[in-house]
């Protein structure tokens, strides 16, 4: 989830100017991962992404552990919060991405999502795992068009949603025919209840 956030928020930044990423994991540990780990590492490793953002193809970087800023006026700030949104207050953003979300207060989170109201195209990403039933991401997706990945089988076509029965000796099956399935190959986003609401995406 977290490499999928870092890649997002550098991507955002990189094919738009002047846009404000901001971060927020549930403690200043995974906050600190993210920004040396996950947003360093894929800068380090791409060197037409450095040259958009840091105007140099090689070079350490040379930036605050919190604050990322970058040569096109676009920027990410990591925080991190779990019961009290008081370290968010003061900012302002397009994106929001909250990672482990399951673990902060619900209550809090309208707080961080006030860092959005002055953006012209804001966007939001909760990301997380729903340990048990009576969370805030579980309430989400309760509430939502629940998105899951559905992979074609090139033997039979028929669509497959990977569970249990897709385990094969070779690797993942069609529960259909028995054929492999290529899970780098064809595959659609369905949404499996008919509502409108947020559109979450479950792997």
């Amino acid at each position: 989830k977290s490499t999928f956030l870092s890649a997002h928020s550098l991507t955002k930044c990189a094919t738009k100017s002047h846009r404000r990423v901001f971060y927020a994991s549930t403690s200043e540990k995974q906050a600190r991962e993210f920004a040396r780990v996950k947003l360093n590492e894929l800068l380090s490793r791409s060197p037409r992404i450095r040259n958009i953002l840091l105007n140099k193809s090689v070079g350490d970087i040379n930036d605050s552990v919190f604050e990322k800023q970058f040569s096109n006026g676009s920027g990410i700030t990591v925080s991190y919060m779990k019961e009290n949104a008081d370290r968010t207050r003061g900012y302002s953003a397009d994106d929001l991405m909250l990672d482990e979300v399951q673990d902060m207060d619900p209550s809090e989170i309208p707080i961080v999502e006030e860092i959005l109201s002055a953006s012209l195209d804001p966007s939001r990403f909760y990301t997380g795992t729903p340990k048990t039933l009576d969370n805030h991401i579980e309430h989400k997706w309760q509430l939502s068009t629940k998105h899951e990945v559905f992979f074609r089988c090139k033997s039979c076509r028929k669509l497959n949603s990977i569970g249990y029965r897709n385990i094969g000796k070779k690797g993942p099956i069609c529960t259909s025919c028995g054929g492999l399935l290529d899970i780098a190959g064809e595959h659609i986003w369905v949404p499996t209840y008919d509502r409108t609401g947020p559109e979450p995406y479950y792997l």
